[in-house]
C-alpha cells in the first residue's frame, strides 16, 4: 500500500524538506529524469541523494536490501516533497501514470543499476471482495419451521437473532443460537428447521465471496457468537435491504466486506477459536474494556497505571491486563503509552505548548524519559517532529 511521505513513516530512510529549505541547500548541478516506465533498481552507495519530483505524480519504492525485491519487504511512498536519501539504500522510481520526471542531487552521485524481473506499476492487491449480493432479507419462522434444504453455488450466511435453530451441514447437525451466526459454502447443501415449541428470527443472505481458499476453511463447518460491532454491520445491511435507497446494493457489499475483513482478523488473531464466549459474558467483558478505554481518555494528563485502572474497575492487575490483550490484541501499558503518545503529537501540532510543558502535563516524570518514549515509537524525537511540522 501506498504510505504518506511525513518525517514519521520515512524516517529510516531519510528526512524531508520544504522546497524553501531543498533549494537553500543545493550548492551543485542536478540532473533531470524523465521515466516512461518503472526505473530499474538504483543504488546510493555511500553517498547521501536529494529526490524531487518535477512533474506528474511519482511512486518511490524503497528498500535497504535488493533480495527485498523477491520477497516484497519493501516500502512504497508517494513522491511529493523533496527528501534526502541516506547511503546504502536501493530505490525505484515508478510513474504512477505514463510518465514523471525527478530531479537527482547532485549530479555528480553515481548510481549503480540492478535489473530484476519486478512490475512497473503498483497495484493494490485486495485479498477479500464482495462481487455481488443476491438475496439479503429477515425472516420471522413460525415454532417449528422446517426447511428442506438447498445448495448453490454462491455464500449464504445466516445470523440467528431471536430464538434458536438447528443447521445440518454434510449430515452433522448443530445448534445455532441467538447471537450466533453460520455460513455456507458455495454448493454446500444445508437443512435448517426449529424444535417444535420454538420460533426463531434469523437473518439469511447469499452472495458471492472471493476470498483466499486457506482463509475460507476458517468460516465453513463453524460456528459464531457475533460482537456487537459485527451485529452493527448486520442491521446496517438489513435497514439497507429494506429501505431501497439510492446505490443499496453497493452500500451492503461495503458493510458485508467490512464485516467479512472484522471477522477473519478475528480468527486470525485467536487461531483455533471458533466458539468464542456466550452473550452474556461476551457483552460483559466488552463492557469493561470500554469502561477502561474511558477512563484512559479521561485521565490522559495524570500519571495511568495498570494497577489504578485495576482498582477503578475491581479487577486484579493480572487479569485486566490478560483480558484487555485478549479483546483488544494490544497489552494494557502498550495502549496507555500510544494514548498519551498521540496526545503529545495532537498538542505539539497545535503549538500552544513547549516540549517540556507537553511531557509535564501528559504525567511523565522528566522530559528525557517522555522524548525517549516518543522517539522509540515514532523513530524521531518530539522537538524533530516539531520541527517538521514548520
Amino acid at each position: 500500500m501506498i504510505q504518506n511521505l511525513n518525517p514519521l513513516t520515512f524516517s529510516k530512510y531519510g528526512q524531508i524538506f520544504t522546497a524553501k529549505e531543498y533549494a537553500q541547500m543545493k550548492t551543485e548541478s542536478s540532473k533531470t529524469r524523465r521515466f516512461l516506465k518503472a526505473s530499474p533498481l538504483f543504488y546510493t552507495g555511500e553517498n547521501h541523494l536529494f529526490l524531487d519530483v518535477v512533474e506528474f505524480p511519482t511512486i518511490l519504492m524503497i528498500m535497504y536490501d535488493q533480495c527485498a525485491l523477491t520477497a516484497q519487504d519493501y516500502d512504497i511512498y508517494l513522491l511529493d516533497k523533496p527528501i534526502r536519501l541516506q547511503p546504502s539504500v536501493y530505490f525505484r522510481i515508478i510513474p504512477m501514470h505514463d510518465c514523471c520526471s525527478v530531479e537527482f542531487y547532485p549530479a555528480s552521485v553515481p548510481l549503480d543499476q540492478y535489473f530484476y524481473a519486478v512490475p512497473d506499476h503498483i497495484a493494490v492487491e485486495y485479498k477479500i471482495d464482495v462481487p455481488k449480493i443476491y438475496v439479503a432479507f429477515y425472516q420471522e419462522k413460525e415454532k417449528g419451521f422446517y426447511f428442506k434444504g438447498e445448495h448453490h453455488p454462491c455464500w449464504e450466511l445466516a445470523y440467528v437473532d431471536i430464538g434458536e435453530m438447528y443447521s445440518v451441514v454434510n449430515n452433522q447437525k448443530s445448534m445455532v443460537r441467538q447471537g450466533e451466526l453460520v455460513f455456507y459454502g458455495p454448493n454446500q447443501h444445508h437443512i435448517q428447521y426449529a424444535g417444535k415449541n420454538i420460533s426463531v428470527n434469523f437473518f439469511s443472505m447469499t452472495f458471492d465471496l472471493d476470498l483466499e481458499k486457506e482463509s475460507s476453511k476458517f468460516l465453513l463447518n463453524q460456528k459464531f457468537q457475533i460482537s456487537r460491532s459485527h451485529a452493527a454491520l448486520l442491521d446496517k445491511i438489513i435497514r439497507e435491504s429494506t429501505d431501497a435507497e439510492l446505490y443499496a446494493a453497493d452500500m451492503m457489499c461495503c458493510y458485508l466486506k467490512e464485516f467479512m475483513i472484522l471477522l477473519l482478523r478475528t480468527l486470525d488473531s485467536h487461531p483455533g477459536i471458533h466458539m468464542p464466549d456466550s452473550t452474556l459474558k461476551q457483552n460483559s467483558e466488552e463492557n469493561m474494556i470500554e469502561e477502561v478505554c474511558n477512563y484512559v481518555e479521561e485521565n490522559i494528563f495524570s500519571p495511568i497505571s495498570v494497577a489504578d485502572i485495576a482498582q477503578h474497575v475491581n479487577l486484579s492487575a493480572p487479569y485486566l491486563s490478560s483480558l484487555f490483550h485478549k479483546r483488544k490484541g494490544v497489552r494494557l501499558i502498550e495502549y496507555i503509552t500510544h494514548k498519551k503518545l498521540e496526545k503529545s503529537k495532537e498538542m505539539i501540532r497545535s503549538g500552544q505548548y513547549t516540549i517540556t510543558q507537553i511531557a509535564e502535563m501528559l504525567g511523565y516524570s522528566s522530559l528525557h524519559y517522555f522524548s525517549r518514549v516518543f522517539k522509540a515509537n515514532y523513530n524521531i524525537s518530539p522537538s524533530e517532529y516539531a520541527k517538521a511540522l514548520r
